[in-house]
């Protein structure tokens, strides 16, 4: 899915500039599914309100390599 892919890449972006960017997703649009393969794309999470480093996270060149 292209999704997962433009999610993973960013993370290539986002280091070279400081920012915070939220993610946001409309599970009743796209599925309780999907969240397993977007957790890998994110290097933290939003959880009860705290920020947490996410341990599922891989890197973009570790997602494109499982992905293929």
């Amino acid at each position: 899915m292209q999704l997962f892919d433009y999610e993973s890449e960013i993370n290539r972006f986002a280091p070279l500039y400081p920012q915070m960017l939220l993610c946001m997703y409309d599970l009743e649009r796209f599925g309780g599914a999907i969240l397993p393969d977007l957790l890998g794309t994110h290097p933290k999470i939003l959880l009860g309100g705290m920020i947490l480093d996410n341990p599922h996270y891989l890197s973009a060149d570790e997602f494109q390599a499982v992905r293929s």
